[in-house]
């Protein structure tokens, strides 16, 4: 059976997560929920032991469960975790193991870093003395909440996974357009662009710009398209963000083309 998991905040500490694990009983038949690539192969072991394995005409199974039993304690516990993204499947934590917890090493837990303002998604399961493997737990969304220093959690469970949307953002103007890079787009990068405590930017290093996750910059098509609502006629403007630099000046230019 998947794990009892407790995720508890760790006092004074807003970038770690406390992890626990309590052996789950129960003899339940369900629907194997696979979650990495080989675990269709020990679902199909186990149905062909527990022959369960008769089709119908159309090939769907007969009965498409197996049965899930606890019958011994834990050897390990496997934590999987995603961060930023929502998934839309189990699948989604197919390449995500992040940690395995030894219960033969007497773990007792599992300390996790976060960062602060970003949501995580988490799913447990159990490996019990026999290599077998439990269902996937339910979801859990866990975002710690950092506002004017002070930091709280927000645990809850998924509902049900959401299919991705196809979707197209907009934005109403009336006279004038500004197309710009946001701020974090702009900033120096004095990691990437090798800047020590020591130096400043006058190095001849070419500088990196930009500290989001995700650069805007020279290899990134973006359109935008401009519609009229009274005639429906359309505008597209496809655009690419450039930097240049000038090392011989007195500043560094970045473009727009």
């Amino acid at each position: 059976m998947p794990p009892l998991t407790n995720i508890y905040p760790l006092s004074g500490k807003k970038n770690k997560l406390l992890l626990t694990f309590e052996n789950q009983t129960g003899d339940r038949n369900l629907v194997p929920i696979p979650v990495q690539d080989g675990d269709s192969f020990i679902f199909d072991a186990i149905r062909f032991y527990q022959k369960r394995f008769t089709r119908l005409k159309d090939g769907s199974l007969f009965d498409p469960t197996i049965r899930f039993k606890a019958d011994d304690v834990a050897l390990e516990y496997q934590v999987f975790k995603i961060a930023g993204i929502k998934p839309t499947s189990y699948k989604s934590f197919s390449n995500a193991l992040a940690a395995t917890i030894s219960m033969e090493k007497l773990q007792a837990g599992y300390e996790d870093t976060i960062a602060t303002n970003t949501k995580y998604y988490y799913i447990f399961r159990t490996i019990d003395r026999h290599g077998s493997i439990s269902n996937p737990t339910p979801v859990y969304e866990v975002e710690m909440v950092e506002d004017s220093g002070v930091a709280y959690p927000i645990i809850k469970i998924m509902d049900d996974f959401e299919s991705p949307k196809e979707y197209m953002l907009s934005k109403p103007f009336r006279r004038y357009m500004m197309i710009d890079a946001a701020d974090q787009q702009i900033f120096l990068n004095e990691d990437k662009t090798g800047i020590t405590d020591d130096e400043t930017a006058l190095t001849g290093i070419d500088p990196v710009l930009g500290t989001a996750n995700k650069s805007l910059w020279n290899d990134k098509l973006f359109k935008f398209r401009i519609k009229s609502k009274q005639t429906g006629k359309i505008i597209d403007l496809n655009l690419r963000f450039k930097t240049r630099n000038i090392t011989d000046g007195n500043e560094n230019i970045n473009l727009c083309d």
